[in-house]
Formats: C-alpha cells, structure tokens, sequence
C-alpha cells in the first residue's frame, strides 16, 4: 500500500520509510482510521482546468498548420541555399528515414546539394502537380506512373543528361522497358520483381517428383499431385488482384508481344496470344487449378507443394513458416519449348521507379538528375538493402532493379543464381496510351473463359477488338495517330 500511496502522491517508497523512521517527521495518526482508498488518492491529485486544456488544444491546433509532419529529419528553407530539391517518398517510415539518414551523411557531404525529404500516399501526387507545388523528384512509384505523366508533359525525359547511358548501365532492358515513351525515358528503375517457381523439397520427395523445367513438365505432375489431394498454383486474376503476370509470360514465351511496335494496337488476338490464352484457361477449366487460394498458408502445409509467385514471397515465407526452413526453396520460372527445342523463359516483370516532376530551372533539373543517378547507384541500393534488412529482418529483403547491387546483397549463391539468370530472360510490360484498358478487358476475358465456360479463342479475339477500340480513343485524346 505504501508504494501505491508513494506512485500517486508523487513521494519514493525510500522516502516513506524513512519517514517512518523518525517520529517526529510524521503527524500522528489514528491507528483506528482506515487509509484513504485509491480512488479517493486519484481525486485528490492536482488537475487540469477546463481552459488549460482548451489552451493546449487550441495551440496544437495553431501549430499543425505552420508544422509540417511529412517532412523528415532536418528541413531546409528556400533561399538557405542555392542547391536544394524537394523529394517525396511514397513507401513508409523506415523506407524514409533510412533515405533520409543516407541523404544527410552521403549525399549532401559529397556534392552540397540539400534534400528535404517528405513522406506522402501515392494519391497526393497528381493534385500537387497540377496545383503547381509536386516535388522536383518522387521516389519509389508505380511503373506505369512515368509514361502516364510523360504524355500530359508533366516529367522529364532523362535521356536529355549527357551521362543518361552510363547511369543506366547496371539496369537490363527489361527495367526499362515500362517507362519508355515515343522515343524518351522518364524514369530510372528502383526495384524490379519477377515469378519464379517455389516447391518444397520435402512433399516432391515423397511423392516421387522432380522440379519441373517446363509447362509440359508441370502438367505432366498434375495427376500424381493432385491424385495425392494437393494442388498448384498459378496466379490467378481474382477479385482483389488482377495478377496477369503468368498469361503475360506464356504470350512472351511463344514469341507474341502485348502490342505492336508503336503502340497502336494489342497483339494479343495473334496466334501466338490465342495460343498462349488458351494454354493459361485450360490450366483451370482442363487441369482443375483452384482459382482462389491462399498460397502462402497452403505452400506451408504442404497442401500445395508447387506454386508460381513472385521472388519476393520469399521474404514472407522466410519469417511466417519458420517450421519448413530447409524443406523448400525456389527455382527459374516454367518454360516453354521452342521449334528449335531451346526452352523460353521469358517473365513478366514489374516494379518501382523514381522520376523527375517537369521544371524550366535548369539548376534544379541538374541537382536533381545528380541525386538520382546517386540513389539508383550500386553503393547506394547496396547499403539501402542491407539497412532496410537489418531494421526490418528478412521480410524485408530490397528486390533491386540494379544487377549489380543484387549481387551483394543477402542471397545464397543458388538463389543468387536462379534470380541472375531469370532476371536475365524478364520482360518489362510497355506502357501505352490507352493501356489501363488492356489489363481490364484480358482479366474480363479470363473469367468469361473459367467461369461461363465460353469459348478461349472466341472470347480473347472479341476482347482484343474492345481493347483496340479504347486505345485509338486515347491516341486521339492525346493528338497522337491512330493508322
């Protein structure tokens, strides 16, 4: 009772007893009267008055009008210096202080150039360009940013720096691929991720299969997999994601193209698109593949011991199945033979980009270029990695589009060499004007195939049409032409 007496009051317990010591310190007291309970303690401590608070109240108001919360770490005014550049970041918080820590001991002590950097949601983006207050440069965007931006002259074509091709150097095609238009590129690639093919160890083995090389392989699997009560899987474009990385992949692996080379129209209704749609629906409608799964749990319980995603699942299934560590692992993406008989691994990739916000100052548009040539960097995406890694654990492994950063950072060296070489054969996906529409209408097709049971070829041929009509429309809406 005396320590609770001593934590409300506000006296140590020491000094109680040493109160209790001395008689004539204390005032004597009843020894009939009860001691005070807690509430009556807690009633009894001093308080705030109803206008203190409302003070309080009011002056955190005032103050989150003239303190800016987005901003991380030291802000720098304009006009404190020459050299100085906005950069929004729209991952999270340790992706920006991590940023932010790196800007302020590399970056600024090398070159002078002053960064303040800001953390925003993706959606602020468009309202602060048009408004005239965007950033000069905007880290880890979507791919399909860039080129959307490029067409309503919103950002800077980087091929206009004299050293464009020696930044771009550690990156493959491939990366950029997705932020090429009419003849520029508008952004440099961050990270770029790819499916490869997990499978655990442990369940092939005893059922007696080896890790397919092909999609003839795996479907030649299916009876002994299945006959066994377990499944594959094979991403599907559900209802929450419309993942068509795999019917992208197939296209690409028996030679077809999403588009044409100008952009002008789909190329998905060519014989090498029907073919490789009606591949991908049979998976499902033929080979009974589930069309909703949850892969991660299922790749766990060994209910589905193969399974197409994206390498950094790895990440997740490194700190969630710590009980089958050892007992899996991932290999190169399924292929598809040739006429020749070589074996096509081409793969859909995606990933994040950084960009640089239109500007007539050409002193912010070199101390920009200047900052991301540094950001993109070997030594830069190395020591990104590494701290991102080291604060967030494994989950957090960075799936950097720079080639040579990707080789020190920490894989195994047979993983490293499945993600070499598959990032070797990837294949970026082009952004067109009027391609928003292309991914809708073939996620449409899919699910009229699987769930209507309508015709493959039929169906991806009607769908093609719509597809062709929507991007003539954006090709005249944005004065570029049609035939």
């Amino acid at each position: 009772m005396l320590e609770l007496v001593a934590e409300l009051g506000g006296t140590t317990t020491e000094e109680l007893e040493l109160e209790a010591l001395d008689p004539g310190a204390t005032e004597e007291l009843d020894p009939k009267s009860p001691l005070p309970s807690t509430l009556e303690l807690l009633l009894d401590k001093p308080r705030d008055g109803f206008f203190a608070k409302l003070a309080h109240e009011i002056r955190s108001c005032v103050a989150s009008y003239f303190v800016d919360y987005n901003s991380l770490g030291d802000k720098y005014e304009e006009g404190e210096t020459d050299d100085l550049i906005e950069v929004w970041i729209v991952t999270g918080r340790d992706q920006s202080t991590i940023l932010k820590t790196m800007v302020d001991d590399t970056f600024t002590p090398a070159t002078g150039i002053r960064v303040n950097v800001k953390l925003v949601v993706a959606e602020t983006l468009l309202t602060a360009v048009v408004a005239g207050n965007g950033p000069d440069v905007v880290l880890s965007v979507n791919s399909w940013f860039p080129v959307n931006y490029a067409m309503r002259n919103a950002v800077e074509d980087l091929t206009q720096f004299p050293d464009f091709d020696e930044a771009v150097t550690p990156f493959y095609d491939s990366a950029l691929t997705p932020v090429r238009y009419n003849g520029g590129v508008f952004a440099l690639p961050e990270t770029q991720e790819y499916s490869v093919l997990f499978y655990r160890k442990d369940v092939l083995e005893e059922i007696g299969l080896s890790v397919p090389d092909s999609w003839d392989d795996l479907i030649a699997m299916l009876p002994t997999i299945q006959g066994s009560n377990m499944s594959v899987g094979v991403p599907y474009p559900d209802i929450t994601t419309a993942d068509m990385s795999v019917l992208n992949s197939l296209i690409y692996q028996y030679g077809g193209a999403i588009y044409d080379e100008e952009g002008k129209r789909t190329t998905i209704d060519s014989e090498s698109g029907v073919a490789a749609f009606e591949l991908y629906t049979s998976l499902y409608n033929d080979y009974g593949l589930p069309t909703v799964f949850d892969f991660k749990s299922r790749f766990r319980s060994g209910e589905m011991p193969l399974g197409v995603a994206s390498y950094s699942v790895y990440n997740t299934l490194v700190v969630s199945a710590p009980e089958i560590r050892g007992l899996w692992d991932f290999t190169l993406f399924p292929g598809t033979v040739r006429p020749d008989g070589s074996l096509d691994r081409s793969v859909h990739s995606q990933g994040l980009c950084c960009m640089m916000i239109n500007t007539d100052d050409q002193a912010v548009k070199d101390n920009a270029w200047t900052f991301m040539k540094w950001w993109v960097s070997t030594d830069v995406q190395v020591r990104f990695g590494r701290e991102l890694e080291s604060v967030l654990g494994s989950s957090a492994r960075y799936a950097t589009a720079n080639r040579e950063a990707l080789e020190q950072l920490a894989w195994s060296a047979p993983q490293l060499d499945v993600l070499r070489t598959q990032m070797a054969s990837a294949v970026g996906f082009r952004e067109i004007a009027g391609g928003y529409s292309t991914t809708r209408h073939m996620t449409n097709a899919v699910r009229r195939v699987i769930n209507d049971k309508d015709d493959a070829r039929e169906t991806i041929l009607t769908y093609a049409r719509t597809v062709n009509e929507e991007i003539a429309v954006k090709r005249e809406e944005f004065g570029l032409p049609v035939d």
